[in-house]
């Protein structure tokens, strides 16, 4: 047992404004709204993924690096499976929240650092994946969970 819960949110998009204007773009409207104290980053990644040791892309896609480590590490007085993927970032941005001068969050923004293959995931966000992946498949993971 993980002592974990996840809840999980299905909701329908549309771009219509609340005050009724329908100038701006499904872009301009659809930009999520990340609070920076509760989200690192909002990337895209193949949930079955998260169930191998190795990236499941096609051959033409694969970055650089490795995708997948564990390790067995001591948390809260007992062993916890320590997850880390490095999730491709091919054909996507990775966005992070911009943290505005009262500190609280703004509109996303694309990570504007230097070009990277992949964008790490690991600790509680890693253990979550590999639990929702496993529900969702009816599989165990291929490594040691």
């Amino acid at each position: 047992m993980t002592g974990l819960a996840v809840r999980p949110c299905v909701a329908i998009l549309h771009a219509d404004q609340a005050d009724g204007n329908s100038d701006a773009s499904v872009e301009e409207n659809m930009i999520p709204r990340l609070d920076a104290k509760e989200v690192a980053a909002v990337f895209s990644a193949p949930l079955h993924n998260f169930l191998a040791p190795s990236d499941e892309t096609p051959e033409g896609e694969k970055a650089a690096g490795k995708w997948y480590e564990g390790k067995w590490i001591e948390w809260h007085e007992g062993p916890w499976r320590m997850h880390t993927f490095q999730v491709p970032i091919t054909n996507q941005k990775v966005s992070k929240p911009k943290v505005r001068d009262a500190g609280q969050s703004s509109m996303a923004e694309e990570d504007e650092g230097p070009e990277l293959e992949r964008y790490k995931v690991w600790g509680m966000t890693a253990r979550m994946l590999v639990d929702a992946a496993r529900v969702a498949y009816g599989e165990d993971p291929q490594f040691e969970p």
